[in-house]
C-alpha cells in the first residue's frame, strides 16, 4: 500500500495523480498547516529592512501563501525591486499567482536553492519556510542568509498513532518529506515495521537522516508529486 503523509490539501492533489496511475494508496495526514499567529521581535527588524535584501525565496507553496503577506505588512510587491526564488515548480506557480516572475533552481530541493542564490550573485536573501525548517541554507562570505517562518507545522499525533499500527501490521510504501515527520512517526515503531517499510524520500539530506534507522529508501529527484510517484514505481 502507498501511504501519503502530506497535510490534506497536499495530499488530495497528489492522490488524485495517483488514482489518475490506478496506484493503490491511502492517506494519512501527519501534520497540519497553520497560519504563525506572531512574529518574533528579531523577525520584524529584519523585515524592517526587507527593502535591503537582493532575494526573497519561498521552500513550499504554503511559504508564498502565507510569506507573501508577511512581505506586504513590510513593502508593496511593486516597490519590491528584490528578485524573488522558488524551490520549484508548484512554489513558482503560486508566486505567478500574484503577479511575480520567480527563478527555480535545476533541482528541486534546498540545495538547489542555495546553488540558484550562488549563480545569481545574490549577497542578502530572506527564506521563507515553516516553523520546522532545519535551515540548511548558511549564510556563507558571498551571501547573507535569513530565515523566516511563515507558517507552522502541527504533528497530528493520534494520526501518528493509527499509521503506526499499519505499519506494524503490514508492509507499505510511505511517502516522507521531512525529517521531523519522520521521527515522530519511527519513534516507538518496531524493528520489524522498520525492516518491511520502503520510505519515498524527497532530497539526500532526509535520506541520510532516514538512513540511520532504515536502508529501504527511494529518493526520489525532488518532492514534487511526479517525481514522488516515479520513485514510488521504481518500487513496483
Amino acid at each position: 500500500m502507498i501511504i501519503n503523509t502530506r497535510p490534506h490539501k497536499q495530499a488530495r492533489k497528489l492522490s488524485y495523480k495517483l488514482e489518475a496511475l490506478n496506484i493503490e494508496h491511502t492517506s494519512f495526514p501527519l501534520s497540519d498547516i497553520k497560519q504563525r499567529k506572531n512574529l518574533t521581535s528579531a523577525d520584524i527588524e529584519i523585515l524592517k529592512k526587507i527593502h535591503t535584501f537582493d532575494g526573497i525565496a519561498f521552500t513550499s507553496a504554503a511559504a508564498v501563501k502565507y510569506g507573501i503577506k508577511i512581505v506586504q505588512d513590510f513593502i508593496s510587491l511593486e516597490e519590491c525591486n528584490a528578485k524573488f526564488l522558488a524551490v520549484g515548480p508548484s512554489t513558482q506557480e503560486n508566486l505567478s499567482n500574484h503577479g511575480l516572475n520567480s527563478l527555480i533552481p535545476k533541482e528541486f530541493q534546498s540545495e538547489g536553492l542555495g546553488l540558484l542564490m550562488q549563480d545569481e550573485g545574490l549577497k542578502r536573501v530572506i527564506i521563507f519556510s515553516n516553523s520546522w525548517s532545519e535551515k540548511s541554507i548558511s549564510s556563507n562570505d558571498e551571501t547573507e542568509v535569513v530565515y523566516i517562518a511563515s507558517h507552522d507545522l502541527e504533528i497530528n499525533y493520534q494520526i501518528v498513532k493509527n499509521l503506526q499500527k499499519e505499519l506494524e501490521s503490514s508492509e507499505n510504501i510511505v511517502f516522507i518529506y521531512s525529517t521531523n515527520i519522520f521521527d515522530a512517526l519511527t519513534e516507538n515503531l518496531s524493528k520489524k515495521a522498520l525492516l518491511k517499510t520502503t520510505w519515498i524520500i524527497p532530497s539526500t539530506r532526509i535520506a541520510n537522516h532516514v538512513s540511520k534507522l532504515s536502508s529501504k529508501i527511494i529518493q526520489a529527484s525532488s518532492a514534487i508529486d511526479e517525481d514522488m510517484i516515479d520513485a514510488c514505481i521504481k518500487v513496483n
